[in-house]
């Protein structure tokens, strides 16, 4: 799955500016993983003052929050269906005219809230993590994959924003941990989401460009 690869992209590098552990960071993403959400979320109630400055907690919670809603679910639809689902035939014609298959469904309430919560921590923390290219880049992918095409126009928004008043000196995890040019990486990205979300074929994505501040 490509998200889980970009998820785990940001979930080993924690940032040596802030005052998590490494070991406390690496054993919540091991129980993301896990899915042990029940101690996950005793984290997140009981140590949301002591680590609400850190980038690393927004991490957890982004990863928490996506895995925690994410399910399996059986379709039946109309249509082709995808490798590895049962195809179903006309009986008198033999043509396919549908499938049943696996499919991962969201419920978005608590990923929406965890992206929000991430969101405003961007606006108002200290410049070291509004730098913090892996965490707006990981609220355009879980974005993207529950289909929140206004969120996913906000946030490149904000992130051609932010590099403009940074300088485009990025960082990926623990500083200095980001290979390569990063405003390359991030021009390459956002061009990429944005080429995404042009030809993503549907009113609602078309409908948030409507509102695309012109040059």
């Amino acid at each position: 799955m490509i998200f889980r690869t970009v998820l785990t992209l940001f979930v080993f590098l924690p940032s040596i500016a802030y005052s998590m552990d490494n070991n406390l960071f690496q054993d919540m993403i091991n129980k993301v993983n896990t899915k042990d959400f029940v101690t996950i979320e005793k984290f997140l109630a009981n140590d949301r003052n002591t680590y609400s400055r850190d980038p690393e907690f927004y991490v957890i919670l982004l990863n928490y929050s996506f895995y925690k809603d994410m399910q399996k679910s059986v379709v039946v639809e109309k249509g082709k269906g995808k490798k590895g689902d049962l195809v179903l035939k006309d009986k008198n014609s033999g043509e396919e005219v549908g499938f049943i298959g696996s499919r991962e469904v969201h419920d978005d309430e608590l990923i929406i809230k965890s992206i929000k919560e991430t969101r405003e921590a961007l606006k108002y923390f200290n410049k070291y993590f509004n730098h913090r290219l892996d965490i707006h880049l990981g609220i355009v992918h879980i974005a993207e994959s529950i289909k929140r095409w206004d969120i996913m126009k906000e946030q490149l928004l904000d992130i051609i924003k932010v590099s403009k008043f940074i300088d485009n000196k990025w960082t990926w995890g623990s500083i200095g941990s980001m290979q390569g040019d990063p405003k390359k990486f991030m021009m390459d990205t956002v061009q990429a989401k944005v080429h995404n979300l042009f030809y993503v074929e549907c009113s609602e994505a078309d409908d948030t460009w409507k509102l695309y501040p012109k040059p």
